[in-house]
């Protein structure tokens, strides 16, 4: 007879899974870094006449960089099958929502002092509304997907992975 190693479980993230993973670990990634260079040559011509925002600038720089780390984790953690990958999913996912906001907020600000007519601050804001929409429809994906139950199920208990429990599905 021959040896039959033990079954490993062999778990494989597939469909839109896999998308999500790779938006969240490659793609969003991107977009933002060619956002902050586009934003830097932006600032390097209208510096001079905003000098008093510099530690604004700072900070959302901060913030981008952080964003754009949990987004790289949640997207690699999803990928890999770890455990409380949907839990680290979805709190990258709520504050994504929060740096939306800031974003809003700080590309308004930054949109009206170099758009003389300010018509840049609509297509700004429907950005903000297709992220939001896009944020919610990802979390409203992870809690109720069969395909994210099946796959991170047993990697851990429902409280620990993030996945909700059979009785809050009804």
């Amino acid at each position: 007879m021959e040896n039959q190693e033990p079954s490993i479980n062999k778990k494989r993230v597939n469909g839109r899974l896999l998308l999500l993973c790779i938006l969240l670990a490659i793609i969003v990634p991107i977009v933002m870094m060619t956002q902050l260079i586009g934003l830097t040559f932006f600032l390097t011509v209208f510096m001079h006449s905003m000098s008093g925002m510099t530690i604004g600038f700072i900070v959302y720089y901060i913030l981008t960089f952080i964003t754009i780390a949990w987004s790289i984790k949640a997207g690699v953690v999803l990928w890999m099958i770890k455990p409380n990958a949907v839990k680290i999913a979805k709190r990258f996912l709520k504050f994504s929502i929060f740096y939306s906001i800031l974003d809003l907020i700080y590309g308004s600000f930054i949109s009206l002092m170099a758009d003389e007519d300010g018509t840049e601050i609509f297509s700004i804001f429907f950005y903000f509304l297709i992220k939001i929409g896009f944020i919610i429809w990802i979390i409203s994906y992870l809690k109720r997907s069969e395909e994210v139950k099946a796959t991170y199920s047993s990697n851990s208990t429902s409280e620990d992975s993030g996945l909700p429990k059979e009785d809050e599905l009804v």
